[in-house]
């Protein structure tokens, strides 16, 4: 397929996209072609938004602009080499060239776009060294205004509009404005000819070909962070993250991997036999490390070595960078047949592991079938989810998710009767096991909670078998087909727990289940503080005591008298006002209508109060008395003010419930005034 050409004087180069995984399963390709030269792909540079790409190309014209009979200069030697020598802005969808950027008498020896995306600049080998253009109009900008003197690097710094790092074929290096081309520090009493920012744009790395060293600079100090001496170098990269550096012999027999904080050797690589390294490139997120060789694009692990993936190139490849979101991959070079050059782009799909893991499931015996239940799995990072899966464990509780990406991950898993968990993993190999250890049973509603609402499904299919009339498998905790005491006691053990919520922006996390229907006899009920008037007098340091109630006895315009067979309240006060009084039946009086006591609990530090009742027999019919508090009062409020109320804290809300189905009823709050 052609693409459309704009503003072109002279035919450009084979662009192929080669949409292939760089590392184990190939993905489909398509190749995409624009008119076919000789010259060489010598460099390549992707925009900030990965839409776009800059291509330079090895024309063989540099300086030859000079008429040598008559030593002045020759317009159509000018013409030509300006032509050759020209940077190309491709669209990296569709291959059409969108700009033609003009200025450049020899190769570019480096590209590099301005952190906005709108600027593009070259480091050149003629005599005006650097260029800045617009990259949306092809203007020129801004040039070198030294001159004098090719370039031989640059590097914009992230995060500015102007400041750009520039090396000169000579060695020497500065800090230049992109917007006028003059020196913002003039020549530092350093050198390079490599030189590349960190991402944050806070050090600056120099790699010294005449002097065999790289030094990183702290900046905008310019102190000495690092100097470390490297036997014949070639050519460095920084990795993204600022931790470690890579460096390439002048030989191309030696890729060596470097602490970028001590200067420690870390890694030493060579290359097949035949073969030479080039140029080489950290992937964006510092995991990996791209290196051209005079026939191979390779693909390490920076950290171990492993090679990972290679493509095959009919001759030397003279460039590569990896997109902004390092899922591409754009290449290229001369070929050695004397085929048309090409610019290649590859689909890079990073290495995937096997999750193997391993649940118990309390109450329940392996090998069997009541071990084969369903999970949810979701991968996280710093607390926003990475991806979901499923899974099906076996007889013995195992299960496998399979292609999951590779690094340090929280895995949250669930089995929709059991609360949460979420341990850290290092997704680090071909497969990594995990045991997830023993599961909280007792969620019957899928909620994350252990609460009454559980206990309200429990007692309504409490004594069923499967295959009678009132049975509810989501009780049934421990499989074994019945609901039974044993899946009390597994609820009661874990009642009031909550599990570790999934991380953020998941397809929804487990919630307190509300049914759409509410029975009558439910959605009449309430909870309410038994008090004259709604509130309290007393005085400091007296005792007194607060009755909850719970359900509704009225009958009359309409309403129904409410039945319950379970309740929960979550109550807050200020502990330095109020505190619970132990004195008496150890501060909390359950009632006596509800007489499966699940919780009762109070917490004089925090101000808190747990409380759940419920019933495995007959539901409670009416109001009733759910449990009595007993409070001494400790400092003076001055006046009324609200001491105790319903909590807002997750996984805590106050719950009425009723053969399976649950209402939250709101709870007036009760004021107390202290003298």
């Amino acid at each position: 397929m052609n693409f459309a050409k704009t503003n072109l004087a002279a035919p450009f180069v084979t662009i192929t996209f080669l949409l292939y995984a760089a590392t184990f399963a190939p993905r489909a390709t398509a190749q995409n072609t624009i008119d076919e030269v000789d010259h060489a792909i010598l460099q390549v540079a992707w925009s900030p938004s990965g839409n776009m790409l800059a291509v330079g190309k090895a024309a063989g014209f540099c300086d030859t602009t000079i008429n040598l009979v008559t030593g002045e200069t020759d317009p159509e030697l000018l013409a030509d080499a300006l032509a050759q020598n020209a940077v190309y802005i491709v669209d990296a969808q569709t291959g059409v060239i969108e700009q033609t950027l003009i200025g450049n008498t020899c190769s570019a020896n480096r590209l590099d776009w301005s952190p906005d995306g709108t600027k593009i600049a070259s480091a050149s080998g003629d005599s005006r060294g650097f260029r800045v253009w617009d990259a949306a109009t092809g203007v020129l900008l801004a040039e070198d205004q030294r001159g004098g003197q090719g370039m031989s690097s640059l590097s914009w710094r992230p995060g500015s509009t102007n400041e750009m790092a520039v090396a000169d074929i000579a060695g020497f290096t500065r800090i230049v404005s992109a917007l006028t081309g003059e020196a913002l520090i003039p020549l530092l009493d350093v050198s390079g000819t490599v030189v590349r920012w960190s991402s944050d744009g806070n050090h600056l790395m120099m790699g010294d070909t005449y002097r065999d060293r790289i030094r990183i600079l702290d900046y905008p100090s310019l102190t000495t962070a690092l100097l470390i001496n490297v036997d014949d170098l070639w050519f460095a990269d920084l990795s993204p993250t600022g931790n470690d550096l890579a460096s390439i012999t002048n030989s191309g027999l030696e890729l060596e991997v470097w602490n970028a904080h001590t200067g420690a050797l870390r890694l030493s690589i060579t290359p097949d036999a035949g073969d030479y390294f080039y140029k080489l490139q950290y992937s964006p997120d510092s995991q990996y490390l791209a290196v051209t060789t005079n026939g191979n694009l390779i693909i390490y692990n920076s950290t171990t070595g492993v090679e990972l993936s290679r493509f095959t190139h009919p001759g030397p490849l003279l460039t590569l960078d990896w997109s902004p979101d390092g899922s591409l991959l754009a290449y290229g070079g001369v070929r050695s047949d004397g085929g048309p050059a090409q610019l290649l782009i590859a689909g890079i799909v990073p290495p995937t592991t096997d999750l193997i893991g391993h649940i118990t499931l309390p109450g329940r015996i392996a090998p069997s079938a009541s071990y084969v239940v369903d999970l949810a799995v979701k991968l996280g990072d710093g607390g926003i989810v990475v991806s979901e899966h499923s899974a099906t464990t076996d007889v013995n509780g195992y299960f496998t998710v399979q292609d999951l990406p590779r690094g340090t991950f929280d895995i949250w898993l669930k089995q929709n009767q059991s609360l949460a968990v979420m341990p850290s993993v290092n997704l680090n190999a071909a497969a990594v096991s995990v045991d997830f250890g023993s599961l909280a049973m007792g969620d019957a509603d899928d909620s994350n909670v252990v609460n009454i609402g559980d206990f309200s499904i429990l007692a309504a299919a409490f004594g069923t078998s499967d295959g009678q009339p009132g049975y509810d498998a989501r009780a049934d905790f421990t499989g074994d087909a019945h609901v039974n005491i044993s899946d009390f006691s597994i609820l009661a053990a874990n009642f009031g727990l909550n599990g570790v919520p999934p991380p953020a922006g998941g397809t929804g996390a487990p919630e307190l289940r509300v049914m759409e229907t509410i029975p009558p006899e439910l959605a009449s009920a309430r909870l309410r503080f038994l008090t004259n008037g709604g509130s309290v007098s007393t005085r400091v340091g007296a005792a007194f005591s607060v009755t909850l109630r719970a359900g509704n006895s009225t009958v009359g315009g309409g309403s129904v008298v409410s039945l319950l067979d379970g309740a929960e309240a979550h109550l807050t006060f200020d502990p330095t006002k109020l505190q619970v009084d132990t004195s008496i039946s150890g501060g909390l009086t359950p009632g006596t209508t509800l007489t499966t006591i699940l919780r009762s609990a109070y917490d004089n530090s925090a101000g808190t109060i747990d409380f759940a009742a419920g019933t495995l027999s007959a539901p409670a019919s009416g109001e009733f008395t759910l449990v009595t508090i007993r409070f001494r009062a400790l400092a003076s409020t001055g006046s009324g003010v609200t001491l105790v109320q319903a909590s807002s804290a997750p996984y805590r809300e106050n719950v009425l419930t009723l053969d399976g189905a649950a209402i939250t009823p709101t709870l007036t709050p009760l004021s107390v005034r202290i003298r």
